[in-house]
C-alpha cells in the first residue's frame, strides 16, 4: 500500500512540475482558455455563432444494415466549414428508421467538430445535431430539415443531407 501511495504522490508532483510546459497556450476552445486569458475570452467573447454555418464534403462514407423492418445507417465525413466560422470539420453519426403498423418512424443523431482560426486564436467547436419524425427513409440517403443543433454557446435549427454517393451537407440556422 505504501508503494502505491509513493507512486501516486510522485505522479502528482511530476504533473505539477510539468504544468505550463504544454504547447496549448494558443488553443482556445469553448471549454478552455489560454493561460492568462480569463474564461470569459472564449467562444462567447470571440462572438462565435453557428447561424449561417455550412459543413460540406464529397467524401462521406455511409454503411447501412437492416433486420426485418428495422433499418440502420451510419456515416462519417470530413470537409470544409464555411460561414461565420471558416475552417475544416469532422462529423459522424447515424440514422435509424423502423416500419410499424402505425407507419414509419425515424431518428437522426450526429456529432461534429469544427476547427478554425478566429481573431488569431485556434478554435474548436464541438456539438451535435438530432431529430426524429415520421416518414420513410432509405439506406442510400438522408435529407431532412427541421433538425436541432446544440453546442456550448446555444443552438438552433439545422438540416442534413447525406448520400451513399458521398455527398454531405449540414446547414445551421
Amino acid at each position: 500500500m505504501k508503494r502505491l501511495m509513493i507512486v501516486a504522490s510522485s505522479v502528482v508532483a511530476l504533473g505539477g512540475m510539468l504544468a505550463g510546459c504544454s504547447g496549448s497556450q494558443s488553443l482556445v476552445t469553448p471549454d478552455v482558455a489560454p493561460r492568462g486569458v480569463p474564461l470569459s475570452r472564449t467562444a462567447q467573447t470571440l462572438h462565435l455563432t453557428l447561424s449561417g454555418e455550412t459543413l460540406s464534403a464529397s467524401n462521406a462514407s455511409v454503411t447501412c444494415s437492416h433486420h426485418g423492418f428495422d433499418y440502420y445507417a451510419s456515416f462519417q465525413a470530413s470537409g470544409t466549414a464555411g460561414g461565420p466560422v471558416d475552417g475544416t470539420f469532422g462529423a459522424g453519426g447515424s440514422w435509424y428508421w423502423v416500419i410499424t403498423s402505425s407507419g414509419s418512424h425515424w431518428s437522426f443523431s450526429e456529432e461534429f467538430s469544427i476547427k478554425a482560426r478566429r481573431h488569431g486564436h485556434r478554435v474548436t467547436i464541438s456539438g451535435g445535431i438530432s431529430g426524429a419524425g415520421r416518414g420513410s427513409l432509405s439506406c442510400t440517403a438522408f435529407d431532412k430539415s427541421g433538425l436541432t443543433y446544440t453546442w456550448k454557446n446555444g443552438g438552433g435549427n439545422a438540416s442534413a443531407a447525406i448520400t451513399y454517393a458521398g455527398h454531405f451537407s449540414n446547414n445551421f440556422q
